[in-house]
């Protein structure tokens, strides 16, 4: 970085699976580490041998989903991103990767045996994580990647120095109201 430290990302692994949770940043000046951060996650004791293959925990990730349409369905989706990535042979096609997670992420529930999947979707609109477990086909953790940004616009009342009360508009995403006016000089955003 700027300041001269080095900083090496430590993954923990069980039995050569990644284990979701489990790394280590050591901080390096020089030839010495200075500092380290990050979280192991102690006593593991995880059968790694699934059940399930790939293409059944990725025929129970894809029934979850149950989108209209997937990337991999099209076709101009797919050579976007060969083109972009240059690689002929790219496909948004799921690959599952064998991990070690816990429901929610979370040390205080029990490290399971799972198939990750990135699922990007057409309709609806979609990029979803998906860990099935690779022993019962139970979903782990399951979310949208992608943060879709909805509110309403509503009209408010807003008390200024030098004009007393002026229309303003805002939007309402249903806990928080922010200012939104395109009306005024270069236009107001809170």
């Amino acid at each position: 970085d700027k300041l001269g430290i080095q900083h090496i990302k430590y993954t923990q692994t069980y039995n050569s699976i990644r284990v979701i949770g489990g790394e280590i940043v050591v901080h390096c000046q020089g030839n010495f580490a200075t500092k380290a951060n990050g979280k192991l996650i102690n006593e593991l004791y995880v059968n790694t041998e699934p059940n399930l293959t790939e293409d059944e925990a990725l025929a129970l990730a894809l029934k979850s989903i149950n989108a209209k349409t997937y990337k991999w369905q099209v076709e101009q989706e797919e050579l976007l991103l060969q083109t972009a990535i240059k690689d002929k042979d790219a496909t948004y096609y799921p690959k599952g990767e064998l991990i070690i997670t816990s429901n929610k992420y979370s040390s205080e529930n029990l490290y399971q045996l799972a198939y990750l999947f990135d699922v990007h979707t057409v309709e609806p609109l979609s990029r979803i994580r998906v860990e099935i477990n690779a022993h019962t086909g139970e979903i782990i953790n399951q979310f949208d990647q992608l943060h879709h940004h909805t509110y309403s616009e509503v009209n408010g009342t807003g008390t200024t120095l030098y004009d007393g009360d002026v229309d303003i508009n805002l939007n309402f995403d249903g806990s928080t109201y922010n200012l939104l006016d395109g009306s005024r000089g270069n236009g107001i955003y809170t």
